[in-house]
């Protein structure tokens, strides 16, 4: 009797660890946000005023939900966005 309860929670475990690894993977495959290199090239934080190249140390820091790409130094300075002093986009 007690070999059957073992199995059957090992069986539960298994069923619910398996639900929860292929919920998470579905999460994953949506958060795709980043934009291709060739449209876009300057990249912002809706919660700043700065934009950066992509590989700026301080860019990379930008969550993905907050980012803001820009295909020109023109489009982002129009959107009140000015150029880091670090990466000097």
């Amino acid at each position: 009797m007690k070999q059957k309860r073992a199995i059957i929670l090992i069986l539960m475990f298994a069923l619910l660890l398996s639900f929860s690894v292929l919920s998470g993977c579905a999460d994953n495959s949506t958060q795709t946000t980043a934009p291709p290199q060739s449209q876009h090239t300057y990249v912002g934080s809706v919660n700043s005023n700065k934009y950066h190249y992509p590989d700026c140390q301080w860019a990379q820091k930008i969550k993905l939900e907050n980012e803001i790409w820009f295909s020109s130094k023109e489009e982002a300075e129009e959107a009140g966005y000015i150029p880091c002093k670090v990466c000097s986009p």
